[in-house]
Protein backbone atom coordinates (compact mmCIF):
# COMPACT_ATOMS: atom_id res chain seq x y z
CA UNK A 1 0.00 0.00 0.00
CA UNK A 2 1.36 3.36 -0.94
CA UNK A 3 2.44 5.95 1.77
CA UNK A 4 -0.13 8.46 1.73
CA UNK A 5 1.74 12.25 1.45
CA UNK A 6 -0.26 15.24 3.01
CA UNK A 7 1.49 18.27 1.51
CA UNK A 8 0.97 22.02 2.23
CA UNK A 9 1.27 24.59 -0.30
CA UNK A 10 1.75 28.34 1.29
CA UNK A 11 0.88 31.74 -0.46
CA UNK A 12 -0.34 34.48 -0.82
CA UNK A 13 -1.13 35.06 -4.21
CA UNK A 14 -4.85 35.79 -4.64
CA UNK A 15 -5.13 33.16 -6.94
CA UNK A 16 -4.96 29.53 -6.47
CA UNK A 17 -4.96 27.38 -10.03
CA UNK A 18 -5.50 24.17 -10.83
CA UNK A 19 -1.99 22.76 -10.12
CA UNK A 20 -0.67 19.71 -11.76
CA UNK A 21 0.80 19.02 -8.56
CA UNK A 22 -3.12 18.03 -7.31
CA UNK A 23 -3.52 15.34 -9.90
CA UNK A 24 0.19 13.45 -9.35
CA UNK A 25 0.24 13.56 -5.26
CA UNK A 26 -1.06 10.77 -3.29
CA UNK A 27 -2.75 11.98 -0.79
CA UNK A 28 -4.26 15.02 0.53
CA UNK A 29 -2.59 18.73 -0.06
CA UNK A 30 -3.87 21.94 1.73
CA UNK A 31 -3.74 25.04 0.14
CA UNK A 32 -3.17 28.15 2.46
CA UNK A 33 -4.43 31.87 1.37
CA UNK A 34 -4.28 34.69 3.30
CA UNK A 35 -7.37 36.14 0.65
CA UNK A 36 -11.04 36.71 1.98
CA UNK A 37 -12.93 34.25 3.70
CA UNK A 38 -15.17 34.90 0.63
CA UNK A 39 -12.69 33.99 -1.99
CA UNK A 40 -10.95 30.79 0.24
CA UNK A 41 -15.09 29.54 -0.08
CA UNK A 42 -15.64 30.24 -4.09
CA UNK A 43 -11.85 28.86 -5.13
CA UNK A 44 -12.94 25.69 -2.33
CA UNK A 45 -16.49 25.26 -4.25
CA UNK A 46 -14.59 26.21 -8.46
CA UNK A 47 -11.80 23.47 -7.27
CA UNK A 48 -13.36 21.57 -4.56
CA UNK A 49 -15.21 18.83 -7.11
CA UNK A 50 -12.27 18.30 -9.17
CA UNK A 51 -9.57 17.59 -6.68
CA UNK A 52 -10.88 15.39 -4.18
CA UNK A 53 -7.47 15.42 -2.55
CA UNK A 54 -7.74 19.22 -1.89
CA UNK A 55 -8.43 21.74 0.76
CA UNK A 56 -8.42 24.94 0.34
CA UNK A 57 -7.91 26.80 3.87
CA UNK A 58 -7.61 30.78 4.70
CA UNK A 59 -4.41 31.48 6.73
CA UNK A 60 -1.66 33.54 6.77
CA UNK A 61 1.69 31.25 6.50
CA UNK A 62 2.98 33.26 9.74
CA UNK A 63 0.21 31.15 11.47
CA UNK A 64 -0.78 28.48 9.41
CA UNK A 65 -4.32 26.68 10.11
CA UNK A 66 -3.06 23.44 10.45
CA UNK A 67 -1.98 20.54 13.19
CA UNK A 68 1.09 20.48 14.24
CA UNK A 69 3.09 17.05 13.13
CA UNK A 70 0.35 16.47 10.10
CA UNK A 71 2.27 17.35 7.15
CA UNK A 72 4.99 15.90 4.77
CA UNK A 73 5.88 19.04 2.74
CA UNK A 74 5.48 22.41 2.90
CA UNK A 75 5.97 23.90 -0.73
CA UNK A 76 6.32 27.51 -1.88
CA UNK A 77 7.20 29.13 -4.86
CA UNK A 78 8.49 33.12 -4.02
CA UNK A 79 6.10 33.94 -1.16
CA UNK A 80 8.14 33.49 1.57
CA UNK A 81 10.13 37.12 0.71
CA UNK A 82 7.31 39.10 1.07
CA UNK A 83 6.84 38.35 4.77
CA UNK A 84 7.87 40.51 7.73
CA UNK A 85 8.83 38.19 9.91
CA UNK A 86 10.47 34.80 7.83
CA UNK A 87 11.67 33.23 10.84
CA UNK A 88 8.01 33.12 12.25
CA UNK A 89 7.22 31.07 8.65
CA UNK A 90 10.04 29.02 9.29
CA UNK A 91 9.02 28.11 13.11
CA UNK A 92 5.27 27.67 11.40
CA UNK A 93 6.63 25.32 8.54
CA UNK A 94 8.81 22.86 11.17
CA UNK A 95 5.42 23.01 13.54
CA UNK A 96 3.00 21.27 10.70
CA UNK A 97 5.46 19.15 9.71
CA UNK A 98 6.37 15.61 10.38
CA UNK A 99 9.39 14.15 11.28
CA UNK A 100 11.42 14.08 8.27
CA UNK A 101 8.91 15.90 6.69
CA UNK A 102 10.58 18.44 3.89
CA UNK A 103 10.69 22.18 3.53
CA UNK A 104 10.96 22.77 -0.18
CA UNK A 105 10.52 25.99 -1.85
CA UNK A 106 11.53 28.74 -4.38
CA UNK A 107 12.16 32.19 -3.34
CA UNK A 108 14.73 34.84 -4.21
CA UNK A 109 17.77 35.16 -2.32
CA UNK A 110 20.14 37.14 -2.66
CA UNK A 111 24.34 36.78 -1.91
CA UNK A 112 24.71 39.90 0.24
CA UNK A 113 22.68 42.45 1.43
CA UNK A 114 21.15 44.81 -1.15
CA UNK A 115 21.24 49.07 -0.64
CA UNK A 116 18.19 50.31 1.85
CA UNK A 117 16.91 52.29 -0.91
CA UNK A 118 16.12 48.88 -2.54
CA UNK A 119 14.53 47.71 0.09
CA UNK A 120 12.34 50.84 0.38
CA UNK A 121 11.37 50.84 -3.69
CA UNK A 122 7.58 49.58 -4.73
CA UNK A 123 9.63 48.01 -7.64
CA UNK A 124 11.88 45.99 -5.65
CA UNK A 125 9.20 44.84 -3.70
CA UNK A 126 6.88 44.09 -6.28
CA UNK A 127 9.96 42.15 -8.14
CA UNK A 128 10.47 40.13 -5.05
CA UNK A 129 13.25 41.33 -4.28
CA UNK A 130 13.41 43.80 -1.25
CA UNK A 131 12.17 41.33 1.27
CA UNK A 132 14.44 38.68 0.18
CA UNK A 133 17.13 37.25 2.62
CA UNK A 134 20.91 36.64 1.63
CA UNK A 135 21.62 32.80 1.31
CA UNK A 136 23.65 32.83 4.92
CA UNK A 137 20.76 34.66 6.28
CA UNK A 138 18.11 31.97 5.11
CA UNK A 139 20.27 29.17 6.11
CA UNK A 140 20.45 30.76 9.71
CA UNK A 141 16.62 30.81 10.06
CA UNK A 142 15.83 27.60 8.87
CA UNK A 143 18.48 26.46 11.64
CA UNK A 144 17.20 28.63 14.46
CA UNK A 145 13.64 27.45 13.52
CA UNK A 146 15.14 23.54 13.88
CA UNK A 147 15.66 22.66 10.28
CA UNK A 148 18.74 20.23 9.04
CA UNK A 149 20.34 19.18 6.17
CA UNK A 150 19.76 22.47 4.80
CA UNK A 151 20.39 23.18 0.65
CA UNK A 152 20.51 26.34 -1.17
CA UNK A 153 20.74 25.90 -4.53
CA UNK A 154 20.96 28.94 -7.45
CA UNK A 155 18.80 27.63 -10.69
CA UNK A 156 19.24 31.19 -12.34
CA UNK A 157 20.65 34.80 -11.72
CA UNK A 158 18.27 36.34 -14.70
CA UNK A 159 17.78 39.76 -14.08
CA UNK A 160 13.94 40.71 -14.48
CA UNK A 161 14.43 44.15 -13.90
CA UNK A 162 17.52 46.93 -13.97
CA UNK A 163 18.78 46.24 -10.76
CA UNK A 164 22.65 47.32 -9.86
CA UNK A 165 22.88 44.29 -6.98
CA UNK A 166 22.96 40.37 -7.83
CA UNK A 167 19.82 38.16 -6.81
CA UNK A 168 18.82 34.45 -7.71
CA UNK A 169 15.98 32.19 -7.83
CA UNK A 170 16.97 29.60 -5.88
CA UNK A 171 15.89 26.64 -4.32
CA UNK A 172 15.61 25.78 -0.63
CA UNK A 173 15.57 22.70 0.83
CA UNK A 174 15.54 21.59 4.62
CA UNK A 175 14.27 18.48 6.64
CA UNK A 176 12.88 18.29 10.03
CA UNK A 177 14.33 15.76 11.97
CA UNK A 178 13.48 15.02 15.79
Amino acid sequence: MPYIARVVRIQRVRRILPNILISHVVGNIAYVDDSSHRRARDTAKKYGDKYRNAEFRLGEIEHLPLESNTVDYVISNCVINLSPDKLQVFRESFRVLRNNGVFAVADVTLPKDIPEEAKKDMDSWSACIAGALTDSEYFSLLKTAGFQDISIEHVSSTNIGEYPFPYFSSHIKAIKRT
